[in-house]
């Protein structure tokens, strides 16, 4: 079983202040947010703390961890009591964290009647409040004052303006035997003294709720998140800055998931339900280049809908060091431009087999039907297959790496995480996908969860995840996006220190309309934070961002488009203080500056912010 103390992980959205660092912690797996884990029929989790005093249900079950890459969900999660609703989950190729049934890690852990247990994975365990005390709000109220010195964030004419943010606060939670909830929201008003054009309302909104109809049978999960995210790209991926008007995008995201679950004793688990999905990125504009070469600007504005069915059988106990995934899964999206009119169909079987405790063997074949409108029309239809392993030396410890064909083209995949010593852990993940920026949005959400310090978490291995990009903004083309994101940290009793690479490349396929140009986009950061514990109560902590962007080619186009380069650099100072439990402050000093071959995309700015928050 596992062992060690393990990461804290919040509701997404809900407000935290920044703790003291602690050493090495082992992972402890949330949910990821938007699909549904596959269930193996052995174990039964143990229940682990997370932030706020929330308990993670005792009856979390194991995984396999079987989402393969390019954003397919991995299956449907029933809980093993009336009591408590497993939410839905996706993410991708799961690997052991703390829970029930031994990984190959745990070298001890045998099935019934003495036999190796089959390495499952861990299923990221429930963000929602155990059941208990019922429905909970807390309202709160945060008054901030900001002040720069470049409100238009323009490379000449820079216009200094103080802003005031007003962000009243509602968080609520239900933590019933047939509802569990939690939902954050913090809208912001800036209201801005001298350029009042730019005086907006910036919503941010997280939440999760998952209904029991039919006790142990039928579950209803549903989620959201809306954020704001940076139009053209050109910031660091992870940074949260005050962007200007026109450079704001809004990001929502919603699903809700209907689902029912049938176990057959030792046998295995028939899962089958449905995910309605809503996408939408809105408001900014963009600077791009039309089919002849000339500067262009319009808004990002994307908004799709998706529907999408999955039905799978999963083996049990029944086959002690293999695990069977039978499964099939078909999606049909519609949107307002024309590269987000899809259907997508997979028919999948995949194997896993346990050498030992510690190494596993994965193995996939299967078929594929997609059909995207756009400009060319994509038509795929295909074999689909993928081979490869996972590793777990240790319980702290796991390493899946696959390689195979998906969505019309090979691909490599790697979700780890490694504890280097006892205080320093490496994450990483490398994940390709054929998709618009909304498929790619849904499926970062499904991934987040916050850790003890508020900070967005890829949920599968407790590495930084970004939902929205800041660093390659948003379009309305049909690519195929490779990300990589790495990143080591080391945690001591009063500090921590971290260091992050995140790259994505984004290659269009289609585009749409026709007549319209579009190229590749490059992106490429690196981050370094130090935190520091000052007392029990306050915290500071430095960070530096350094990154660069590239569009360059000309697809669908016979002119020659500009080639766009981009550099910048962040440096952010942050004290934060909590004052009595219920008022905190916190004072920050940002430098931006951004560097471009292009007029008008470069610019330097200085952002100076003080404020307090007070719950009820």
């Amino acid at each position: 079983m596992q062992s060690g103390t393990t990461r804290k992980l919040a509701p997404l959205g809900a407000p935290a202040v920044a703790a003291p660092a602690r050493a090495a912690p082992a992972r402890a797996v949330p949910p990821t947010m938007r699909r549904w884990p596959l269930v193996a029929a052995l174990g039964v989790a143990a229940a682990l703390p997370v932030r706020h005093a929330y308990a993670l249900p005792a009856s979390a079950l194991d995984s396999p961890g079987s989402l393969a890459p390019g954003g397919l969900p991995s299956s449907l999660a029933p809980p093993t009591t009336s009591e408590v609703p497993a939410p839905g989950a996706a993410g991708t190729e799961a690997a052991p964290g703390a829970g029930t049934e031994a990984a190959p890690g745990a070298t001890t852990e045998t099935g019934p009647g003495g036999q190796l247990v089959v390495p499952r994975g861990v299923r990221p365990t429930s963000i929602l409040p155990a059941p208990g005390a019922g429905w909970r709000v807390q309202p709160s109220i945060g008054v901030q004052e900001y002040f720069t010195d470049n409100a238009f964030q323009t490379p000449t004419n820079k216009s200094s303006d103080f802003i005031t943010g007003i962000t009243p606060g509602l968080t609520l939670s239900d933590d019933g035997p047939r509802v569990q909830a939690s939902v954050n929201y913090q809208p912001t008003a800036l209201i801005y003294a001298r350029n009042s054009s730019q005086t907006r309302f910036d919503q941010n909104f997280s939440g999760q709720a998952t209904v029991t109809l039919v006790p142990d049978e039928v579950f209803l999960d549903a989620r959201g998140y809306v954020t704001q995210g940076a139009s053209n790209g050109g910031f660091a991926p992870g940074n949260q800055v005050l962007l200007s008007r026109n450079q704001s995008t809004t990001v929502t995201t919603f699903t809700v998931s209907p689902y029912a679950v049938h176990r057959f004793g030792d046998i295995g688990t028939a899962e089958i339900g449905a995910t309605l999905g809503t996408t939408s990125t809105s408001g900014g504009q963009t600077t791009g280049f039309d089919a002849f070469g000339t500067p262009v600007s319009g808004n990002p504005n994307g908004d799709s809908q998706s529907v999408e069915e999955l039905a799978q059988f999963t083996t049990g106990a029944i086959l002690p060091r293999i695990q069977n995934r039978t499964q099939f899964d078909a999606t049909q999206q519609t949107g307002n431009v024309g590269t987000q009119q899809s259907t997508r169909f997979y028919a999948t079987n995949r194997v896993e087999y346990a050498l030992n405790h510690h190494f596993a063997l994965i193995g996939e074949i299967g078929y594929e039907n997609l059909r995207f409108s756009g400009f060319p029309p994509t038509r795929i239809s295909d074999a689909i297959w993928r081979a490869g392993g996972r590793w777990d030396p240790d319980p702290d410890s796991s390493i899946t790496i696959t390689y195979g064909h998906r969505d019309g083209f090979n691909s490599l995949f790697v979700n780890a995480y490694y504890a280097l010593t006892a205080r320093t852990t490496l994450f990483a993940s490398y994940t390709s996908g054929l998709q618009t920026d909304q498929d790619l949005i849904q499926n970062n959400l499904s991934l987040a969860a916050l850790d003890e310090n508020g900070q967005i978490v890829n949920s599968q291995n407790t590495g930084p995840l970004f939902i929205s990009n800041n660093l390659t903004g948003f379009s309305d083309n049909l690519f195929r996006s490779e990300t990589l994101n790495a990143s080591v940290t080391t945690s001591f009793d009063r500090d921590s220190v971290s260091f992050g690479v995140f790259r994505q490349q984004q290659t269009p396929i289609a585009v749409a309309s026709a007549g319209q140009a579009a190229q590749k986009q490059v992106g490429t950061s690196g981050d370094i934070t130090w935190t520091h514990a000052i007392s029990d109560v306050t915290n500071a902590s430095l960070r530096g961002d350094y990154g660069t962007t590239n569009a360059s080619g000309s697809f669908l186009t016979g002119a020659s488009l500009a080639t766009t380069n981009q550099e910048f650099i962040d440096l952010t100072a942050t004290l934060t203080r909590q004052f009595t439990p219920s008022l905190s402050g916190l004072a920050e000093y940002m430098y931006t500056h951004r560097s471009s071959d292009q007029p008008g995309l470069g610019f330097v700015q200085n952002l100076f912010l003080v404020g307090v928050q007070k719950t009820f």
